[in-house]
């Protein structure tokens, strides 16, 4: 790291070794051709979910100018693949839920994303995409063992209370990147134990709605932008690079509300939360408001007053278009 950047930092490596799949091919490239593989493979992929999404023309330009794109990529992060496995897991559901299943088996390497994912596939009946999902995060770690050994998952194990201490609680990362409730609570100095409990009730709230949702006839695309948004509300570990599925769940909500008609404040609402990320980090830095987590917020009870009149029953799996 000195010989290459001529600094020496602590960045600490918090990924599980099933990521090592992915890194591993990147690390016999040089640093630039590299770079530029990874996230323009990955940014590829989350722009064709967006097509799928929003088929229109002039949709991508929308696409690349949301402000997370250039955010993610001034990090080099993982949030072009992240939404590309959630976004592309939820439209796949209802062409092949098998495939579905293995899109977001692969977000092992982000578990803190998948916590509402087995409670709403079971919730909606998508039983295939639940074994298939649980298949392939069994499949991945047993490729990882197979070629690496145990030593990277040992070692993984051993450095979480590093990573849950240093770069979590103490906020070594900056407090002003994450943007959820706990981080909100810790960027005033507020105790552990509040943050988390408040933390726990915003999860609580994200899975219970998430599941009445997916057990309604609400139309898929709702669903998918409350799953997106709620996978993103739940996690206390989520940066302002990860906002890129948010980018997916907004443009989900839009193209449903192009159709159906927006109602009072929606269009208003939608446009901050799209532009939000490119200030998300300095209003939170300068005021320690969360500007990021209260568009998540904003967008989530959205979607929620927009399937309140759907009534709460089990569907058969794919149903709700």
């Amino acid at each position: 790291q000195k010989q290459t950047h001529g600094v020496d930092l602590f960045y600490p490596w918090s990924y599980p070794p099933v990521f090592f799949l992915v890194t591993a091919p990147l690390a016999a490239l040089p640093y630039l051709p590299a770079y530029l593989l990874w996230q323009g493979a990955s940014l590829l992929a989350a722009l064709a979910v967006f097509r799928a999404i929003l088929p229109q023309r002039t949709a991508l330009l929308f696409a690349l100018g949301f402000p997370a794109v250039l955010v993610c990529f001034g990090h080099g992060q993982t949030g072009f693949l992240t939404a590309a496995l959630l976004g592309g897991g939820v439209l796949m559901l209802q062409l092949n839920e098998v495939l579905a299943g293995v899109l977001f088996g692969l977000l092992i390497y982000k578990p803190q994303f998948g916590i509402l994912l087995p409670f709403v596939l079971a919730a909606g009946g998508y039983w295939r995409a639940f074994v298939a999902a649980s298949a392939t995060v069994l499949a991945t770690i047993g490729l990882s063992i197979a070629i690496w050994g145990w030593p990277p998952w040992q070692a993984f194990f051993d450095s979480l209370p590093l990573t849950e201490k240093i770069v979590f609680e103490a906020g070594d990362t900056g407090f002003e990147k994450f943007q959820s409730i706990f981080a909100w609570v810790r960027l005033w100095n507020g105790p552990l134990a509040l943050a988390y409990a408040l933390q726990g009730v915003v999860t609580a709230f994200a899975l219970i709605a998430c599941i009445r949702i997916w057990r309604s006839e609400a139309a898929h695309r709702l669903k998918g932008a409350a799953l997106l948004t709620g996978a993103l509300l739940s996690s206390p570990y989520m940066l302002d690079y990860d906002l890129i599925a948010f980018g997916l769940a907004i443009a989900l909500l839009a193209s449903y509300a192009m159709e159906h008609g927006f109602r009072p404040w929606e269009k208003t609402v939608l446009a901050a939360a799209w532009f939000s990320p490119a200030i998300d980090r300095t209003v939170q830095a300068w005021t320690f408001i969360p500007l990021g987590f209260l568009m998540l917020a904003a967008v989530f009870l959205l979607i929620v007053r927009r399937v309140e009149a759907v009534p709460s029953r089990a569907v058969p799996a794919g149903a709700g278009g």
